[in-house]
């Protein structure tokens, strides 16, 4: 009778188990800033396509209403001016309890057909409330509307400027709401105000013929919230452009918007969600 030889089966050594696991690891290291990268790019052209579509809607809007954005339209003819702070209309801040940057868009439902163009993609912070704090989220995070029934400020990424007009065609008209009043260089020194600007409206001077007058920023303009767009943002311009911007790109648009009002009121007002 033959005997039978079993020969052992070979397996990896600890050595090469290890090495394969190093290389992995190398090139996970190597691989994960790219596709990080790559998603964040993806989200800033999804946020600019945003805009842009939001830009159209308003122009639509005008259109049929007069030539006149729903900022400077009263809300008993279909706009929304009662519900931010602007000088249109005499200057009258919105009553207490009826300021909706969200009602500006709502009037253009049929325009933007879907509110899911209102939420960046890259707006991961906590929504922009008073108790919104630097660093990761901590709190509710603003999401995607589904529908216009369900949609308001906590599905809105963006600032809205109340006395924006195509007359004047360098104003800033719509932005990423990651705007704040000081420049940063970390966390940590973010005062506990400047994280995002949030409801109402803030100009480079406070405006005290409205009721409550418009409150002045104390520093200067800077993209501040670093969980959207890390110190940059996106800008819609009241002739109909939209643009990637950087800290310089912002502050020479918060001038051109100012210079452009200079032959009416001279204030840009940032209405925030």
């Amino acid at each position: 009778m033959k005997n039978t030889i079993v020969k052992p089966s070979k397996a990896f050594t600890l050595i090469e188990l290890l090495v394969v696991i190093a290389i992995i690891a190398i090139l996970a290291a190597l691989l994960l800033p790219a596709l990080a990268k790559a998603k964040k790019s993806a989200q800033r052209i999804q946020c600019i396509n945003n805009i842009k579509q939001i830009n159209l809607s308003f122009k639509v809007w005008e259109g049929d209403h007069g030539d006149k954005y729903p900022t400077a339209v009263s809300t008993a003819k279909w706009g929304a001016m009662e519900n931010i702070f602007t000088q249109n209309g005499g200057g009258n801040a919105p009553q207490a309890g009826n300021y909706s940057v969200a009602a500006v868009f709502c009037v253009m439902s049929n325009e933007l057909s879907t509110p899911k163009n209102l939420h960046c993609p890259a707006d991961l912070s906590p929504t922009a409330l008073p108790g919104d704090s630097p660093g990761p989220p901590t709190g509710p995070v603003a999401s995607v509307a589904t529908s216009w029934s369900t949609f308001g400020t906590n599905n809105l990424s963006y600032f809205i400027e109340g006395n924006a007009s195509d007359k004047f065609p360098q104003m800033i008209l719509i932005g990423d709401r990651n705007i704040g009043t000081v420049t940063v260089a970390n966390w940590g020194t973010l005062p506990a105000n400047s994280m995002n600007m949030v409801n109402g409206g803030f100009s480079e001077t406070s405006i005290g013929g409205m009721n409550p007058p418009v409150t002045a920023k104390p520093f200067g303009w800077a993209w501040t919230d670093l969980d959207i767009h890390q110190d940059a943002g996106d800008l819609g311009m009241a002739d109909g452009s939209a643009q990637q911007s950087s800290l310089s790109g912002l502050m020479k648009a918060i001038n051109d918007t100012v210079n452009a009002r200079g032959k009416g009121y001279v204030n840009t007002i940032l209405n925030m969600p």
